[in-house]
């Protein structure tokens, strides 16, 4: 192996006020503390005061250090401005803050590479440590990194920077890997998010139960969920909706279930942790997935290890996900023809062992393998290439 050393730089790493935040990265992380000496370094938000309600509650009281299944996560602090923390300033407070980490344990035990996701903002902060360490960097493609910032005038500039000094990029969907191509990034790996696969649950299911997983907001969709189960339960009495997670729009849809005289059968549970979230895929009937974006949906994968059949918006990552002994793919955005495909599905007899099975393409295990080994590559072509970015044609310090 050409590396003993990673240094993980990342916004989204589990943390005590959201510990089922990223998860799937603790989970990834922990399976690589198995192989080589992982340290991940994750922001912790401070400013001068807390407003109520402000999302730097959810930093309030965190230890400086933590572990996950033997993963190692410092969180130095990191200033924030509650009222208009923008992408960029979220970058740059990064930057500064993880930079004296990040050099004291570097002096410690010198790092091999540096490895941060999603690429905005922790790639942007993960390229100016790198170059400071004058170690390679591998970055991440998530989702809204590769599919939405670019798009900002002001965020398109930093992405391409980051992206410059890469020896690699990977992308968790093959849609974000045509992405990454279309912006003039090409030669991304396709790695997707893995899953832990549970033994085949002894519980029987309840029958007509759809579950969501996913933040109450615009991009998931849940309005388009809630106006087609009304069409579900005019045709089936007995079915059931559960909601689960938190979002800024909980409040108006839990408005939109009273009205439509659905307050009975659509259940809005809050965030949950993982375990429980796992134990209630194993009692479910069908999964939906209505999003109107995606990079590639973790919860898919976890839905298709518990045994769920998927349906979902036919975009992105979904699409890669779901085939017809899987699910079935929607329009986004269409209640009827999402109704139409929930009623099929809560009347169609699925092979729930064939569904098992597949998730277990997505073992951490085998995932883990492939990040290795993008590492290995990152080394060796950095150390071929110390001036010159192997992912893309410009060299390092320009644009």
């Amino acid at each position: 192996m050409a590396f003993s050393r990673v240094l993980w730089i990342t916004d989204l790493f589990p943390h005590a006020g959201r510990p089922y935040m990223g998860r799937w990265l603790a989970d990834l992380a922990a399976t690589l503390s198995r192989r080589i000496d992982l340290l991940v370094l994750s922001p912790r938000y401070r400013f001068l005061w807390t407003p109520k309600g402000n999302f730097l509650e959810w930093y309030r009281g965190q230890p400086p250090r933590a572990v996950f299944d033997g993963a190692v996560a410092h969180y130095p602090v990191a200033p924030a401005v509650p009222a208009a923390f923008y992408m960029i300033l979220q970058s740059a407070s990064m930057a500064w803050s993880l930079l004296g980490a990040a050099q004291r344990e570097h002096l410690r035990r010198p790092f091999d590479l540096v490895h941060a996701q999603p690429i905005i903002p922790g790639g942007v902060a993960a390229a100016w440590i790198a170059r400071r360490l004058s170690l390679p960097l591998v970055l991440t493609g998530q989702g809204a990194d590769v599919n939405e910032f670019p798009k900002i005038a002001h965020l398109a500039p930093a992405f391409r920077w980051a992206c410059r000094r890469a020896s690699r990029v990977t992308a968790v969907s093959a849609d974000l890997v045509r992405g990454l191509d279309r912006l003039g990034f090409p030669g991304a790996v396709w790695i997707p998010n893995g899953c832990r696969v549970r033994p085949a649950p002894a519980r029987e299911r309840t029958r007509g139960r759809i579950l969501f997983v996913g933040l109450l907001y615009e991009r998931k969709a849940p309005e388009i969920l809630i106006a087609a189960f009304a069409r579900v339960r005019a045709q089936l009495p007995h079915a059931s909706l559960d909601l689960v997670g938190e979002g800024p729009d909980r409040g108006r849809l839990e408005e939109q279930a009273a009205r439509l005289g659905l307050s009975g059968s659509v259940r809005f549970h809050g965030g949950l942790p993982h375990e429980r979230v796992l134990d209630m895929m194993e009692l479910a009937d069908v999964f939906c997935l209505p999003s109107r974006r995606e990079g590639w949906p973790l919860v898919a994968v976890e839905a298709l290890a518990a045994g769920l059949p998927i349906i979902g918006s036919d975009i992105g990552g979904i699409r890669e996900i779901v085939r017809p002994e899987l699910g079935r793919l929607v329009p986004a955005g269409n209640d009827e023809e999402l109704a139409r495909a929930l009623i099929a599905s809560l009347e169609t007899s699925w092979d729930r062992a064939r569904i098992r099975d597949e998730a277990a393409k997505f073992d951490w295990e085998r995932i883990a393998d492939r990040y290795v080994g993008v590492y290995e590559e990152a080394v060796a072509a950095y150390g071929r290439h110390s001036r010159i970015s192997s992912f893309g044609p410009r060299p390092v310090g320009r644009g």
